[in-house]
């Protein structure tokens, strides 16, 4: 068949030809001029639509120069034609010059204010370089211009939920609805905000009037998924059905139907519901799988065996393999649960899970050395090391213990994959343990060039120069930052109270390490600066309750020794 969009424009083209000459003493335009072009007194049209048409060709011919050349051509031509400038940031963007793209649409919106395509366009360009200030500027004033347009509406919602200013973002969605009350897209971001913060009854009505006005397959899901969070286990199953009842063949929603009943302890369900689903499936053996991870979990071992075994008759599957070798474990038999773990080679998804819990099953049945050689072996071979594994060899050196050798492989590790952060953290981590501090703080520093988010580095930083009484502005940032990415980490918490501590600010100080002992409550170091923060507050009853608690949980003598003294200097008070 011939090219249909060819033989419809090389006409058009032939004929335009004709005209060309009225515009030839324009053809020798900058060819990198990227910017409107002044206004100009004369226009010509024919000029400006031949010049468009060869740089739509050229386009689709992929050839974005040429075509932006010939758009370039044709805006010369005719300075008014919108159509035609409408192009050119758009090809600038497909030819990732966005810089040039951004500059064309700041002259261009400033020349027409009353143009809210160019303004949306420019707001994603900043959206994208992560100017969101920018952004909702630009959605501001296309809304002024263009009060009554749903999609800048919802744009800028979604904008100021991005940023986190909920409020902003609910008053934007709900003055488009009581325009139109009937929006789906409203009432949809308005249900999925309500559920960022969770505000369940008001996400549900929503979630349920988004439902009624556009039915999808796919807000079914979100609001199964949502709904079973909430534990509304009745609501969730109506949503799974009524995907079945368009496709009573639908393995996902009969996979959720499932779920849901596990979640309500119906196992007897589960089952008839996972039968149902065998016979139309086209992984059958997968069924096999889900149902044999019901009675492992289930606590029937023997029946999830009988299943797994069953699976693995009829086709290898490493899967199964590893369930079965799991309920060998439960069932006190580690040989034979070695023994089909290693039918699980490097090319299976279960290779690193089975070689997991192969080392765990020979440190557990003490044969360390087996486990040894078997890392050893893995991390020898190139096709088959990873950083993970250097990091579990060297525990297992550490727990001989062996700290050298655990350091010399971690050496190795790093040298394998100089850019992993968690290895490098893992090495700073013994050396703080060997005490070598200095090469720990060194080779932290180098996580955090690496992830300058990473948790655990800004924690160990921070918390050693405050252990150190130095650098407690800086601490404070790098703890304060360590919190954000792990806010439910109590020994963080820890760290940013005993920063307070040193810095004289015995409130906050209090507070943070109450959050972290709430989150760890058998931790006698958290409870001992408690008592610390405490103490300086001069509340001497809560003070001893920290120390007290503290002294029952340390092990080591030093530990209990040092807070006995704080107890009984505080007695004296």
């Amino acid at each position: 068949m011939p090219n249909t969009r060819q033989t419809s424009i090389v006409p058009f083209i032939l004929a335009l030809l004709i005209l060309a000459g009225s515009c030839a003493q324009r053809t020798d335009e900058n060819r990198e001029a990227h910017s409107p072009p002044p206004a100009q007194n004369t226009i010509d049209s024919s000029c400006a639509y031949f010049y468009f048409l060869r740089g739509n060709q050229a386009e689709y011919g992929q050839h974005f120069e040429e075509a932006l050349n010939a758009y370039q051509k044709a805006v010369n031509c005719d300075p008014t034609a919108n159509y035609i400038s409408e192009k050119i940031p758009i090809l600038l963007i497909k030819m990732g010059k966005l810089e040039e793209a951004e500059k064309w649409l700041q002259t261009f919106v400033a020349a027409h204010p009353e143009e809210n395509s160019q303004r949306l366009l420019l707001a994603e360009i900043y959206i994208h370089s992560g100017n969101l200030t920018e952004a909702t500027r630009l959605y501001q004033e296309g809304l002024i211009h263009a009060p009554e347009n749903e999609a800048i509406s919802l744009r800028l919602g979604l904008l100021y939920n991005q940023q986190k200013d909920y409020k902003q973002a609910e008053d934007v969605l709900n003055a488009l609805l009581k325009k139109n009350e009937k929006s789906y897209f409203a009432n949809l971001y308005l249900a999925r905000i309500f559920n960022q913060n969770g505000t369940y009854e008001q996400a549900a009505n929503k979630y349920e009037l988004a439902l009624s006005l556009n039915w999808s397959k796919e807000l079914v899901m979100e609001m199964a998924e949502f709904f079973s969070r909430h534990q509304n286990f009745d609501r969730t199953l109506s949503l799974y059905r009524s995907i079945l009842v368009t496709d009573k063949e639908d393995e996902q929603a009969s996979l959720g139907v499932i779920q849901t009943y596990l979640s309500m302890n119906l196992e007897k369900q589960a089952i008839t519901e996972l039968s149902k689903l065998r016979s139309f499936s086209k992984h059958p053996e997968k069924i096999d799988l889900i149902e044999s991870q019901i009675y492992l979990s289930r606590g029937k071992p023997a029946a999830a065996e009988k299943l797994l075994v069953s699976i693995i008759k009829k086709k290898h599957s490493s899967q199964a393999e590893y369930l079965l070798a799991v309920v060998y474990i439960d069932q006190k038999k580690p040989d034979m649960a070695l023994r089909i773990l290693k039918n699980i080679g490097p090319k299976s998804d279960e290779y690193e899970n089975s070689l997991f819990l192969q080392v765990r099953i020979l440190r557990d049945t003490k044969r360390l050395d087996q486990a040894l050689a078997l890392l050893q072996k893995i991390i020898a071979d190139k096709t088959t090391r990873k950083p993970i594994y250097y990091a579990l060899l060297s525990s297992l050196y550490q727990e001989i213990p062996d700290m050298q050798q655990g350091l010399n492989i971690l050496s190795e590790g790093i040298s394998m994959f100089p850019d992993n952060a968690q290895l490098l953290f893992e090495s700073a981590i013994l050396l703080e343990k060997t005490g070598h501090h200095e090469q720990a703080m060194t080779t932290s520093e180098k996580v955090l060039q690496l992830q300058p988010n990473h948790s655990e580095a800004l924690n160990f930083i921070g918390y050693s120069w405050a252990d150190e009484n130095k650098n407690l502005d800086k601490a404070l940032v790098y703890i304060k930052q360590a919190v954000t990415q792990k806010p439910d980490n109590g020994f963080i918490h820890d760290s940013l109270g005993w920063v307070y501590f040193r810095l004289g600010d015995f409130n906050h100080a209090a507070e943070e390490l109450e959050k972290a002992s709430s989150l760890e409550p058998r931790d006698p170091h958290i409870l001992d600066h408690l008592g610390d923060a405490y103490k300086a507050l001069g509340q001497k009853d809560k003070a001893l309750e920290a120390y007290t608690k503290a002294l029952e949980l340390f092990t080591e003598e030093n530990d209990k020794t040092t807070v006995q003294q704080k107890m009984d200097s505080l007695k004296k008070l």
